[in-house]
């Protein structure tokens, strides 16, 4: 079954049938012919048995006209019958109506003869029947008879015409044997020509066959090869029928094949880069989260000091007012009494010197506060270094992005070349494709929060800016209490030396007392700016805190 599936096999059954065709067409004419042969030697023999019959009325009527008496017109056309051949030894005989022999010019032994009674080695009464068949108006008559020289009887079919002037069946035959003999000759020549025609139809067939099996073979090798991915050489591509179509198609293959081949190393050197470019952007997203994590956390803490800081500041301020006020009342009271004066002043003393040591603090811990800004401030300024280079980070994101889905669209377009061989790299082009989008809206997210930190950022360095200034205000305020403590104490020495100048001493305190009020108040204003803006750069590095863990959430599952 698998041969007569090839087309090897489908062109040698193909001329098997062929074969089987002109031997059927041969044998129906071999048939045909032997019957055409049958029917035209009966024909035959009708036509020579009515022209002997006309011979023998020629003779008749020259008798009825009287050229001729009846006995020697019938003795002259038995003669001119009796020398009649045909087909070489064939010849007529005549018999009466009554079975008797009139003339036979093999066996003149039997001229005059009554045979009647005469039989065939089958028989049959011949010339009984024969008689019998030629008053019925004649036909054909089939019996056994030796051959001229021979005694064995054979088969032999005669025509008998009855000439009724006389009385006569003239008749004539032909031997089966000879029709056969001229059958089995058409035979013979139709199968002799029958094998012939064969024999040049398998030749011609082996020769196309093979004109047609060898290059298909090699095409099929050849597609072999570009199934399993091998290299493969296209014969037939210059030839100019059906096959060099085929090889030419098998060619398109190839080179699909190869494009294809190529697109996939293509493909692979591109997942390799795009996964070595992931990893790079998870380490530097882990880096940066780490980084930044311990940057604000140190900010926090800076922070909560600063609060802290903020606090003292804010009750040193209110203990210097209360101290001030002290002071203004003990300066009143001095204008009134010396000796109250004198007491105030040893309590005075007392309070500029607490005043003083307050006044050192706050300058210390103004100082410690102008520091943490400074080092916030630094360290903010890192945080905005990382968020411009993750913002750069992000723009490679993007371009790599960019770059997979034009890759993705060039393996589209390929992909449809391709047709129906490239419909999986279309799906393969697809999924890429949605894979970039993907990452272009992470990017896109990715930036805005970019952005968004890169706001908070400079939101939180200003702040951080506006608490140096206020430090250096508050530095500037400690300084002028300090200068204003001093004179205090100036003061007080000289009540302390000269009690006879209280008065003036006391207008001079009261005055001095006044400004260290006002210094002690601006001291607390500012101790609670610093600690309002303390806690809104805390709120906001929270905020921060709390955005960039989001983002790096979101870079981590985008």
């Amino acid at each position: 079954m698998s041969r007569i599936n090839s087309i090897a096999g489908r062109f040698y059954a193909l001329i098997v049938l062929a074969v089987l065709a002109v031997a059927g067409v041969s044998g129906l004419s071999t048939y045909e012919l032997t019957a055409t042969n049958r029917t035209h030697r009966t024909e035959t023999l009708r036509s020579l048995t009515d022209t002997a019959r006309s011979s023998v009325g020629r003779f008749a009527d020259m008798a009825k006209k009287g050229s001729l008496d009846e006995a020697t017109a019938k003795k002259e056309a038995l003669a001119t019958l009796s020398a009649m051949r045909y087909d070489g030894n064939e010849y007529f005989f005549v018999i009466d109506f009554d079975a008797h022999m009139v003339m036979h010019p093999i066996k003149p032994e039997l001229d005059g003869k009554d045979l009647s009674a005469s039989t065939d080695p089958a028989g049959a009464h011949l010339f009984k029947d024969m008689a019998q068949l030629a008053k019925n108006g004649g036909g054909f008559y089939s019996y056994l008879w030796p051959r001229p020289g021979a005694e064995q009887p054979v088969p032999k079919t005669s025509y008998v015409l009855p000439f009724p002037a006389w009385g006569w069946a003239i008749g004539t035959g032909v031997y089966v044997d000879d029709i056969a003999s001229e059958n089995r000759s058409s035979v013979v020549w139709a199968t002799i020509t029958t094998l012939l025609i064969g024999v040049l139809l398998v030749l011609v067939a082996g020769l196309l066959t093979r004109s047609i099996t060898r290059p298909m073979r090699a095409l099929r090798a050849s597609m072999s090869d570009i199934a399993e991915g091998r290299q493969a050489v296209v014969a037939g591509l210059e030839r100019r029928d059906e096959v060099g179509e085929m090889a030419r198609v098998v060619d398109v293959f190839r080179r699909n094949a190869e494009e294809r081949d190529a697109l996939r190393a293509e493909q692979e050197r591109a997942e390799l880069e795009r996964q070595r470019r992931r990893e790079a952007v998870e380490r530097l997203v882990s880096s940066f989260g780490g980084d930044v994590g311990l940057q604000l956390d140190a900010v926090l803490s800076e922070m909560t000091g600063l609060d802290r800081l903020a606090g003292d500041l804010t009750a040193a301020g209110e203990e210097t007012e209360r101290l001030a006020n002290a002071a203004a009342r003990g300066a009143e009271q001095s204008a009134s009494s010396a000796s109250v004066v004198a007491s105030a002043s040893d309590e005075l003393r007392g309070a500029i010197s607490e005043i003083s040591e307050q006044i050192a603090k706050t300058s210390e811990v103004t100082s410690r506060a102008a520091e943490m800004v400074e080092s916030a401030n630094k360290r903010v300024g890192d945080l905005a270094e990382l968020a411009v280079a993750i913002g750069e980070v992000v723009t490679l994101i993007d371009n790599i992005a960019a770059q997979t889905n034009l890759l993705a669209l060039n393996a589209t377009i390929e992909a449809a070349r391709a047709g129906e061989a490239g419909r999986g790299f279309a799906v393969v082009a697809s999924e890429v494709k949605s894979l970039a989008a993907q990452t272009a809206k992470a990017t896109s997210t990715i930036s805005e929060k970019i952005e968004t930190i890169q706001s908070s950022t400079g939101d939180t360095v200003e702040a951080i800016r506006s608490i140096g200034v206020v430090m250096n205000e508050v530095r500037s305020y400690t300084t002028a209490i300090s200068a204003a403590i001093e004179e205090q104490g100036v003061v007080t020495g000289s009540i302390a030396n000269n009690i006879g100048a209280v008065s003036s001493g006391a207008e001079g305190l009261t005055h001095s007392v006044g400004g260290v009020t006002v210094a002690a108040g601006r001291s607390r204003a500012a101790a609670g700016s610093v600690f309002s803006t303390s806690a809104d750069v805390t709120a906001k590095t929270a905020e921060l805190r709390k955005r960039v863990q989001s983002f790096l959430n979101d870079v981590a599952t985008a």
